[in-house]
């Protein structure tokens, strides 16, 4: 299984306790493959993902036998970057095109963005 995450937040490597997965996880970075363990490779931040926590339920569930993780998530940044325009786009076509090249298709896209808004009532 194949999976293409990105976003912002815990997608990037922004959350607290790292985690080595017990089983085949994978990190996908620039047209490799590498043991997966957190950070991983190719989101921004220094700390734990959601991603290999996921992969290792996915394969204990029996969902699976292995998952590839294609890691882009950026700390941070708002959806907008993303689009069309963004300054995030090209990474993010960047990033597709390769995994075409290579015959690597996701089987599942996940997004991440936690959002907050403070409102302030007189």
């Amino acid at each position: 299984m194949v999976l293409f995450t990105f976003g912002q937040s815990n997608s990037a490597n922004h959350g607290v306790g790292k985690y080595q997965p017990e089983h085949q996880v994978y990190n996908y970075f620039e047209g490799r493959l590498y043991p997966s363990s957190d950070p991983l490779i190719g989101a921004t931040g220094y700390g734990a993902s959601v991603w290999n926590r996921l992969a290792d339920k996915l394969i204990d569930e029996k969902i699976t036998t292995k998952v590839t993780l294609v890691p882009i998530g950026v700390g941070g940044v708002e959806i907008a970057a993303w689009a069309k325009g963004g300054y995030l786009y090209d990474k993010l076509t960047q990033t597709i095109a390769q995994l075409k090249e290579q015959g690597l298709i996701p089987d599942y896209i996940l997004w991440h963005q936690v959002s907050f808004q403070i409102w302030r009532i007189d």
